[in-house]
């Protein structure tokens, strides 16, 4: 899959979302980063069906049309698969394999845990760290290859080449060590962040710069969108547009507001107690959300009110420049660029 591999050349990365397609270039600047090229492209009804490219040419297309308007020149590109779609594992194994020996037990290990035929499977490995004198920790990620490989399709109709497969839970967790809350936090901080998408929320626990938990959940914007359209009698198209321009009326912020950011409070106070439930944590000390409706005016307060938390919103190109072509809005809305800024980042691998 290219997941762990160490060596990247220069990438864009793509988010390929239910609703949209997220194209982020990065470029080194100072002790930083800037935003070298940037865009995103809105996806047809069920080009992608539960975080599955169904219409691989309507994808494809989309990227095409986002590098177009982004102005990047980039050949290679780093996508990633839901984590629903991913089997991890930690492996302890015999220290002193080498590469192909541990390769070897690497695919042995997996074919006891993996429902499905080998060959069926793309399969990649990373080497944490020892485990006392004999044994070393190896971290394992597998995906049905047919998952990968619609990606891959979707990449290569754009022109592109795709380099690295990612998951996206690692490229959430990877773009939260920008954000300050994160970067400046005690080594042993459990930080929870939601990244809030418009069908589905996917919840990544990381504590000391590695993901401890992975959850995702089917809820998210589009019940924003579905309380505007029974509330002011508008079709969908009309709903999303109406939001978007803020164009509702003034009972909008009174009357439907102030229930979805309750909900989403209650949904995400679910999600930690499947975490506490499921885990060997019993709390965590802040949660952060990102996604488009993290921007939401009033949410992390809100989800601190009802969770008991700090809650901050989450936006790793906040403290980044910007090239010439790229638009302010592109940083003020990174709420959204989670997953494609973790993806942009391997370029720096």
């Amino acid at each position: 899959m290219g997941l762990f591999k160490a060596k990247s050349p220069a990438l864009i990365g793509i988010d390929i979302s239910s609703t949209s397609v997220k194209l982020l270039e990065l470029a080194r600047q100072d002790r930083g980063y800037r935003v070298e090229a940037w865009a995103v492209e809105p996806l047809p009804s069920d080009a992608v069906r539960d975080k599955q490219v169904s219409d691989v040419d309507a994808v494809g297309n989309a990227v095409k049309r986002a590098l177009e308007r982004s102005g990047s020149r980039l050949k290679h590109a780093a996508a990633a698969v839901a984590g629903s779609a991913v089997i991890t594992k930690i492996l302890t194994l015999p220290s002193g394999l080498n590469e192909d020996d541990l390769e070897g037990q690497v695919q042995v290990e997996a074919g006891q845990f993996i429902p499905y035929p080998l060959e069926d499977i793309s399969l990649d490995f990373h080497v944490l760290g020892n485990r006392g004198t004999e044994l070393i920790d190896v971290v394992m990620a597998a995906c049905r290859t047919e998952t990968v490989d619609a990606r891959v399709a979707v990449v290569e109709l754009a022109g592109l080449s795709m380099e690295k497969v990612d998951v996206e839970a690692f490229a959430i967790a990877r773009a939260a060590e920008l954000l300050p809350v994160v970067r400046n936090a005690p080594a042993d901080t459990v930080s929870a962040i939601f990244d809030i998408g418009a069908n589905a929320t996917s919840m990544v626990v990381i504590r000391e710069g590695r993901v401890v938990y992975t959850r995702e959940h089917a809820f998210g914007g589009r019940s924003l969108v579905d309380d505007v359209q029974r509330r002011y009698g508008l079709s969908q198209d009309e709903a999303q547009a109406a939001i978007r321009a803020n164009s509702l009326p003034e009972s909008y912020a009174e009357e439907v507001l102030p229930g979805f950011r309750n909900g989403v409070a209650v949904q995400l106070g679910r999600l930690l107690q499947y975490f506490y439930a499921g885990s060997e944590f019993s709390r965590v000390d802040q949660i952060i959300v990102c996604g488009g409706t993290a921007a939401m005016s009033g949410l992390a307060e809100a989800i601190s009110a009802e969770i008991g938390v700090p809650a901050h919103v989450g936006n790793p190109l906040a403290e980044m420049g910007r090239a010439s072509r790229v638009p302010a809005r592109a940083v003020e809305e990174g709420t959204s660029m989670m997953i494609a800024c973790g993806l942009a980042l391997r370029s720096f691998d």
